[in-house]
């Protein structure tokens, strides 16, 4: 499998909340699939070979999101393989799969860290008041879609501005599109 290099793939030009979401998605994915390898007949078992296949095709659309084709494509022929119970191909695929998508996660938390303490973001982007009252119109809408099409649209801010994003991106994410609105609301009203 040839390596993605997260520096390689242009991480640095992604949104942080898009990272963010990768970097939880990625974590959930690893939890579950460390666990199964570790397992000594893993491969044997009907049941963890389907969680397996779940797995690498939930992560697949972040990998892919981001840039991370190869890597995509790794979990996309993992997930095959696994539906059609090719063995030998997951059991020697998944291991560079595993090692590929651990240190992609640790590259993204080096480019979150490294984000949290430069100085780069220290203000909003201008336009952020008109972009808060377009994320509070969608959140009126229940339209989740829309919430997070917004959220990423706003590359430029400061780490409270990305702070009540991330809130509200979780809310909406969970459908809870009042709090959201109210969280937008108390926000502009700190910046007002």
């Amino acid at each position: 499998m040839e390596k993605d290099s997260i520096q390689n793939s242009a991480v640095n030009e992604i949104n942080p909340l898009l990272l963010e979401s990768l970097s939880r998605d990625a974590k959930r994915a690893m939890a579950v699939l460390d666990e199964l390898s570790r397992k000594a007949d893993w491969l044997e078992s009907e049941e963890d070979i389907k969680k397996f296949a779940v797995t690498v095709h939930g992560i697949k659309s972040p990998l892919k999101n981001v840039g991370q084709s190869k890597l995509s494509e790794s979990a996309s022929m993992l997930e095959q393989a696994c539906r059609e119970m090719r063995i030998d191909y997951v059991a020697s695929s998944a291991p560079a799969f595993l090692d590929e998508l651990r240190t992609l996660i640790t590259d993204i938390e080096s480019k979150q860290s490294l984000d949290e303490t430069s100085g780069d973001n220290d203000e909003d982007a201008p336009d952020l008041l008109e972009k808060l009252l377009a994320i509070s119109e969608q959140c009126e809408e229940y339209n989740r879609r829309g919430v997070l099409n917004m959220i990423t649209e706003i590359e430029s801010c400061s780490a409270k501005t990305r702070a009540v994003l991330k809130e509200v991106k979780d809310l909406a994410m969970q459908s809870d599109f009042e709090d959201a609105e109210k969280a937008i609301a108390a926000y502009i009203s700190e910046l007002s």
